[in-house]
């Protein structure tokens, strides 16, 4: 994922867990994020709780294969925010993150 949202011109920070996440934002100014609900040392959904606290306007995208599961309606009809079903397609991904850098764009102009 980091490749390819890099060759679609995107700078990319990449974590593996809830701990590092915390760092990175505590580091980093992010447009965009992309969470998946499952980590090794955690829930996405607590990724999510850091940013909407200590970066409000970080335009968050969840992914997950578990799309049953009962956090995904709270996401998916959040304002701002996209839900990717597993597997997706990486012209999904670039849309979904590439829409929301468009529009970060626009109202910075």
């Amino acid at each position: 994922m980091t490749f390819v949202l890099e060759r679609a011109g995107h700078d990319v920070v990449c974590v593996t867990a809830v701990a590092e996440a915390r760092a990175a934002i505590s580091l980093y100014d992010f447009d965009a994020a992309l969470v998946d609900l499952c980590l090794p040392d955690g829930r996405g959904d607590e990724v999510v709780g850091i940013l909407r606290a200590e970066s409000p306007d970080t335009y968050i995208v969840v992914t997950s294969a578990f799309t049953h599961s009962s956090l995904v309606p709270d996401y998916a009809t959040e304002a701002g925010d996209t839900f990717l079903a597993k597997p997706f397609n990486t012209a999904a991904l670039v849309a979904a993150v590439t829409n929301r850098s468009l529009i970060a764009n626009a109202r910075s102009v």
